[in-house]
């Protein structure tokens, strides 16, 4: 499976009600694609059969290309969805099942890992979160146009950032820990560490400040969880393997004593009831 470059491809998204509403009512179709190198955009919300049929005519007028989305093969959500949807309100078949296509989730659970990023929260959310990318969403149910274009652009940047070699993957999770320093963890603390940076979410770079000052100054059992970095080597763990520079080490602006070490206390305790 490769991922196509951009003046073969089709990155597509849409939005529609609760995934377990069986009406499954289409509130809007985008699209970006490259026409002589120039990035084009695609939208239509309104009447739904004029939505989809107007998808259909985007999807017919470019055959060649290959049309980028994210888990649309699901009977729930996708091209097969879509397409009942219109059987239903125009007692008629459409074909938008594309030629080509490529599920981007899948390209990047299969070229890294199905750990490659954590499910918590979501997939699309967390790349979005730990690359700066904008389009992060509370909710599956993306209703308007801004919201919508938001999300496509999301798919847009994760599609660009793996052209040019430079998207954000959580390698601690797509790792064992055969593949890091013995000692720095101990494998129960290389776990406790991994189920942490997984579960607590905390504003980008003091997320890892406050899980290094928790396992040195706060761990629960340091000699079974043992963690043992200097600032400079943690500093070099996370740039290595998360692609994060720490530039200055401090706790969050909130006291980490107070709500911030409580929250990784509970996190922790958790993790040892498993």
């Amino acid at each position: 499976m490769e991922l196509p470059y951009k003046e073969d491809i089709i990155i597509t998204h849409y939005g529609c009600a609760d995934f377990e509403n069986e009406k499954h009512e289409i509130y809007w179709i985008g699209a970006i694609y490259f026409k002589d190198n120039v990035k084009e955009y695609y939208f239509a919300d309104k009447d739904e059969i004029d939505v989809i049929k107007s998808f259909e005519t985007l999807i017919n007028a470019n055959p060649s290309k290959t049309v980028v989305h994210w888990s649309m093969n699901s009977p729930k959500f996708g091209f097969k969805a879509i397409t009942n949807r219109y059987l239903k309100l125009a007692e008629e078949g459409i074909n938008i099942i594309p030629k080509n296509e490529l599920d981007l989730s899948e390209y990047l659970k299969e070229k890294y890992g199905i750990n490659y990023i954590s499910r918590k929260g979501g997939r699309l959310n967390n790349l979005a979160t730990l690359n700066g990318f904008s389009g992060y969403k509370d909710s599956n149910m993306v209703r308007d146009l801004n919201m919508g274009s938001d999300r496509l652009e999301l798919l847009f940047s994760i599609v660009q950032a793996e052209w040019q070699g430079e998207l954000k993957i959580d390698k601690l999770e797509a790792r064992d820990y055969g593949t890091f320093d013995k000692n720095h963890f101990s494998e129960k603390g290389f776990r406790l560490y991994s189920f942490l940076h997984e579960n607590y979410n905390y504003q980008f770079k003091t997320k890892y400040h406050n899980l290094y000052y928790f396992l040195k100054k706060d761990n629960p059992d340091s000699q079974l969880y043992r963690f043992n970095f200097t600032k400079k080597q943690y500093t070099e763990f996370v740039k290595t393997n998360f692609n994060v520079q720490l530039t200055t080490f401090k706790t969050s602006t909130y006291k980490y004593e107070d709500s911030e070490r409580i929250k990784l206390q509970e996190l922790a305790n958790s993790y040892k009831e498993k």
